[in-house]
């Protein structure tokens, strides 16, 4: 996969062969630009930030890549968001999602 984002917080999913937006690709849930996008090492799920320092998360929600799906968005910063990254958890093989502030 391939993600991608706008000025106006528009987020596309993308087939990495075609660069084709895969259908049910296209999230608008965001209203501010896109600064970085972040996979899951499993692909599974795709977080995004933007201007708003806001962040989005998205779900692949089955093995189809054609089935994603809005899962939230979150304010937890106060200042600017510097760098969004998964990790994984220790004792699994479970994403964990982290943002960084500035300041």
């Amino acid at each position: 996969f391939l993600a991608v984002g706008f000025y106006d917080g528009t987020i596309l999913i993308l087939d990495s062969t075609t660069l084709e937006t895969i259908p049910g690709g296209e999230f608008s849930h965001a209203k501010a630009l896109i600064t970085q996008l972040a996979f899951s090492h499993d692909s599974i799920f795709l977080a995004a930030t933007d201007l708003d320092d806001t962040t989005t998360l998205i779900k692949r929600t089955s093995d189809s890549e054609h089935e994603w799906s809005y899962i939230g968005r979150n304010k937890a910063h106060y200042k600017s968001i510097v760098n969004i990254i998964f990790g994984i958890a220790l004792d699994s093989n479970v994403p964990r999602l982290l943002t960084f502030g500035n300041g």
